[in-house]
């Protein structure tokens, strides 16, 4: 399968890693690599993930609080946003398809 960031979820992760960055010189780029390690075993396994909401599945990275939303449809998945999970879900945008 196909594994495509939409520009939410980059900016996301860019925004993240920066400022982990800037508290702790390499901390950012560590987070980087929890994250694409997810996005591997996503990419192993698409569907182990718990669906969370509608159709979007949810994933947390080891080490950092930050989960991975994504959707799998027509051999594609598809990550909707990478978020910090101590924001208040209440304030987190539409996670739909």
């Amino acid at each position: 399968m196909r594994l495509q960031l939409r520009e939410q979820a980059k900016s996301d992760l860019v925004s993240s890693a920066r400022y982990y960055n800037d508290e702790r010189s390499g901390l950012g780029d560590r987070l980087v690599d929890a994250v694409e390690r997810s996005l591997s075993l996503i990419e192993a396994f698409p569907e182990a993930a718990p669906v969370v909401y509608g159709n979007v599945r949810r994933i947390r990275t080891r080490r950092f609080p930050f989960a991975i939303f994504y959707l799998v449809s027509r051999g594609r998945i598809e990550v909707l946003r990478i978020l910090h999970l101590a924001r208040d879900p209440g304030t987190w945008p539409r996670l739909e398809g």
